[in-house]
């Protein structure tokens, strides 16, 4: 477990808001999406900041793109997950979202999931952890772990 991935603090929203309005694009990919150490780690908060059915696409291609990386350089991926700022309702928000890529990734790349690790999840979402896998097939969901500060 890298515990500099699990205390790192998530800029406010004003803070990713402003560097959206600068255009500081990779500010904003490598925000929410980045490899580090041969994992990737993403970022809700940066996610919920211009997440809308009209920058699904790009959202995506940023992942199959990330993904690809570290498929090429060790031929599997464990991804870090920082829910910081998630809650219920907006989970319900991207709902298809995440069940659509969910299913493309369970096809593009299956067996490649090592492990998926959430934290920083809200006491709501931690309740919750097993409708998570209304997203996911019960192989992945055994993937899944949260993780909590010590």
């Amino acid at each position: 477990m890298n515990e500099s991935i699990l205390n790192e603090q998530q800029p406010e929203k004003t803070e990713i808001m402003q560097k959206i309005t600068e255009g500081n694009a990779e500010y904003i990919f490598n925000g929410f999406c980045r490899i580090e150490n041969g994992v990737m780690i993403l970022s809700y908060s940066f996610f919920k900041c211009f997440a809308t059915e009209q920058t699904y696409d790009i959202l995506t291609q940023i992942l199959v793109n990330k993904l690809e990386t570290l498929l090429s350089e060790i031929g599997h991926f464990v991804i870090y997950l920082n829910m910081d700022r998630c809650t219920i309702n907006q989970l319900n928000k991207h709902h298809k979202y995440f069940t659509s890529l969910s299913v493309m990734f369970q096809d593009m790349y299956p067996d490649k999931l090592q492990k998926c690790y959430l934290f920083n999840t809200s006491r709501s979402i931690t309740n919750i952890y097993s409708v998570i896998n209304m997203f996911v097939d019960k192989e992945t969901f055994s993937k899944i772990e949260i993780l909590y500060k010590e």
